[in-house]
């Protein structure tokens, strides 16, 4: 009789016990990063950047286009290669995409150039610096 009773409670255990406990792809881009964003064929077309990135890989932050006064929220996901999906959406106007890959270069920053899906398309070249990491997953 014992036999069967803890049979369905070791498999109740083992079965709470949740995921395999490895780490994300995307979680060596986690953290909050500051930095600047150029149009790479007009340097007065710029601004400033910060955002946050998950050790899922999901992306919220803000673009400052001090040009324009213009704050745009940006939100998205970045797998692990660094390919950014992600839309930005001023406080008056239509969203548009913004996507592309970054890279973390020899200095540590993340860059990379990102298509703004406007018509017509503008590509910008972003340079990030990581000013907070984001703690590792506390496993549950």
């Amino acid at each position: 009789m014992r036999k069967f009773f803890l049979a369905p409670v070791i498999f109740l255990a083992v079965a709470g016990c949740g995921g395999s406990g490895s780490t994300p792809a995307t979680a060596k881009f986690a953290g909050t990063y500051s930095g600047t964003w150029v149009n790479t064929t007009n340097a007065t077309d710029a601004g400033t950047s910060t955002w946050t990135i998950s050790r899922d890989g999901i992306i919220d932050g803000h673009d400052f286009d001090a040009g324009r006064d213009t704050t745009f929220h940006v939100v998205g996901e970045i797998d692990g290669k660094g390919n950014i999906t992600s839309v930005s959406t001023p406080t008056t106007g239509a969203a548009a995409t913004l996507n592309g890959p970054v890279t973390f270069g020899a200095d540590g920053k993340l860059s990379g150039i990102l298509a703004w899906g406007v018509t017509p398309v503008l590509d910008y070249t972003y340079t990030f610096t990581q000013v907070a990491v984001d703690p590792p997953a506390v496993a549950k």
